[in-house]
């Protein structure tokens, strides 16, 4: 009796501590998609191309409609074509264009 009591025990705890690892959301992964990757390129192309010190928009907020026009390619800065796509996904995502 005291036998099946310790196993009866021991498999309901494993079936709660697997249980506990099944629920809930995975935050130790650090798995990120491709846009989220873009989004923060995107994000440094615009701090370091466009809004540093000596940069054309230095010193100006972004706003929706200056997002609209870095997308329309103004004011003009040489960009790779990563770093445009990049900062065009920063763009239409955090100002849903």
């Amino acid at each position: 009796m005291k036998s099946l009591l310790i196993t009866t025990a021991t498999v309901a705890l494993l079936a709660v501590s697997s249980m506990s690892f099944a629920s809930g959301a995975d935050t130790s992964a650090g798995a990120r998609t491709g846009d989220a990757v873009a989004y923060q390129i995107g994000k440094r192309v615009y701090a370091t191309q466009f809004s540093c010190k000596s940069c054309p928009l230095s010193g100006k907020k972004l706003t929706k409609d200056s997002a609209k026009a870095i997308l329309n390619g103004e004011p003009k800065v040489s960009l790779s074509d990563s770093d445009a796509q990049a900062l065009a996904t920063f763009l239409k995502r955090r100002f849903k264009l």
